[in-house]
């Protein structure tokens, strides 16, 4: 699907970039080349393997017919690279060439090496939507806008107050991923059991350089089975998918014609629909939508990936070997794609003040029950606005007349300003001050 003519589109380029063969390739032969300056600066083989490992080999050398064909032949996925990499070599360095490590180690490692530049582009973007929420939270922190519980109208917002709600979801999500990335950030060079057993003594020390000599963590404990520091990684991207596809939602469910308080950016040619030339369809948002499935779709398989037998599991390891980069480009996707529609969305402020009036007034019910309740209390003030509300739905009372006219307000309430309650500015003026608060705290 990332290369697909048809679907490739959906998908940041950058990101599928990073773990293609070629990255792959790459990540690979850093990892194998680190470990030998590892090795070689503690004197466990010559010092100057690992240039001359550098010097000898090149990835665009590497024939991927030929691996992919090996691969299949032999049905394991790295010692056909080791092949090749090791006939780059002169024999008196090919010796040297993974060193006391196991095929896992390459994979997990460049794994990370992979992830590490996806995540350093993920937390850009998400710094990027942030960045464009508190803005316009700022700038539409007054806009009264209809909320809407369950599909309905139910009391005044403002559209800067949605805004600022997402903009504080996704730096919350930003920083968890951020902590989760220490422990999937990391190399592994534990060796066949992850016990350190062919490195005399020494595997610490190798860990520990190598991991530095990569841009890496160590990880905390070399045992092949343990994959609950990228489990934890990849179920935050999950998390992540689900706030981004809330707000693919609201941005499309926004954009319907009946309501049309929100347009994606739109450029001559761009087409919604064969047949139907006046279709605008939310095209972005839905193909964010679609990709936010895709991907906690497979967030379940990457929870099974942690059940592994005894200090290995191929038939385990294999499905995370799949299911991770199609995660990490996935995620990092999502990010790229809301933060090109956060950049171009059109507001219609007119719009929203129009559908707010759709009910004469009736969405200011909480607030005119609130102002009853000192003098008739609660429970009766919210009977006269049920009263009032249906007097209004059911004969086509006017909202203010029949509140004005219930007997419950004979006395005492008869004195209320009802344009006054009725106006929303005095109803979400707290809120847009606690928008100020937050968008300032989210700048520092």
């Amino acid at each position: 699907m990332y290369h697909s003519a048809i679907t490739r589109g959906w998908f940041s380029a950058d990101a599928i970039s990073f773990w293609d063969d070629r990255a792959t390739i790459t990540a690979w032969v850093e990892a194998e080349i680190a470990l030998a300056q590892a090795q070689g600066e503690l004197g466990m083989i010559p010092a100057d393997t690992h240039e001359r490992m550098r010097a000898a080999v090149s990835v665009d050398r590497f024939d991927m017919e030929k691996m992919a064909a090996d691969i299949s032949a032999i049905l394991h996925p790295l010692v056909p690279f080791l092949r090749q990499f090791e006939a780059m070599c002169p024999d008196d360095v090919a010796g040297y060439l993974h060193w006391g490590i196991t095929t896992q180690n390459v994979f997990d490692t460049g794994a990370a090496l992979k992830l590490k530049r996806t995540h350093e582009k993920l937390v850009a973007d998400l710094d990027r939507c942030v960045s464009v929420l508190a803005d316009e939270a700022r700038r539409y922190a007054a806009t009264v806008q209809a909320g809407r519980t369950h599909g309905q109208h139910a009391v005044p917002v403002t559209f800067g107050y949605r805004l600022a709600g997402w903009a504080l979801e996704l730096r919350r999500q930003r920083e968890r991923l951020v902590e989760a990335s220490q422990d999937a950030l990391v190399a592994h060079f534990g060796g066949a059991a992850g016990t350190f057993g062919a490195m005399n003594g020494r595997g610490r020390e190798v860990l520990q350089r190598t991991s530095e000599i990569l841009g890496l963590r160590p990880v905390r404990v070399p045992a092949r089975s343990n994959f609950d520091g990228m489990a934890s990684y990849m179920s935050c991207m999950g998390v992540l998918a689900g706030l981004i596809e809330k707000m693919a939602v609201e941005i499309a469910f926004l954009q319907r014609t009946e309501i049309a308080e929100l347009h994606e950016k739109f450029e001559y040619g761009l087409v919604g629909s064969s047949t139907m030339a006046q279709k605008r369809n939310p095209s972005r948002s839905n193909n964010i939508i679609g990709v936010c499935r895709l991907l906690k779709a497979r967030i379940p398989i990457v929870l099974d990936s942690l059940v592994r037998l005894n200090d290995a599991d191929s038939a385990t390891s294999n499905v995370a070997d799949v299911t991770v980069p199609e995660i990490a480009v996935m995620g990092a996707s999502i990010a790229e794609k809301l933060a090109e529609v956060l950049s171009g969305i059109a507001v219609d402020e007119d719009k929203m003040l129009e559908n707010f009036g759709l009910t004469n007034g009736m969405i200011m019910s909480e607030g005119i029950m609130m102002a009853l309740a000192p003098a008739i209390g609660r429970g009766h003030a919210h009977h006269v606005l049920y009263d009032a509300v249906s007097q209004t739905l059911d004969h086509g009372a006017s909202f203010t007349s029949a509140i004005k006219s219930h007997p419950a307000l004979a006395e005492g309430g008869s004195n209320l300003d009802l344009d006054d309650l009725v106006e929303p500015q005095r109803y979400v003026r707290e809120i847009v001050e606690w928008i100020d608060e937050q968008m300032r705290t989210l700048s520092e």
